[in-house]
């Protein structure tokens, strides 16, 4: 594991797609950022899990992507913790109208 790993943020990663995506991110050596919204904080703590068994570094953020202070605080979060960011993949649905 390189200190120099470039580092992804999955939004909507606590299952399909989203989670799919940042498995493979991982397998392609990035180190991974998960968020989903608080009520699916134990899904993404067992994606970092899985993350982390690939030998990378990963890290849930929860919140909710809709609202500009969570996606403030995730990102600063992310920088923090994992030295920066990189790529972003956002997997949020759009809502039903």
């Amino acid at each position: 594991m390189s200190d120099s790993a470039r580092v992804a943020f999955v939004s909507g990663a606590a299952q399909g797609i989203g989670l799919k995506i940042a498995l493979r991110l991982a397998d392609d050596g990035l180190d991974v950022a998960v968020n989903d919204i608080p009520s699916k904080k134990t899904e993404l703590e067992e994606l970092v899990s899985q993350i982390k068994a690939k030998g990378r570094r990963a890290i849930a953020v929860p919140g909710d992507v809709s609202v500009e202070e969570d996606v403030r605080n995730a990102i600063d979060k992310v920088v923090a913790d994992l030295g920066g960011l990189d790529v972003v993949s956002a997997n949020t649905p759009a809502p039903l109208v």
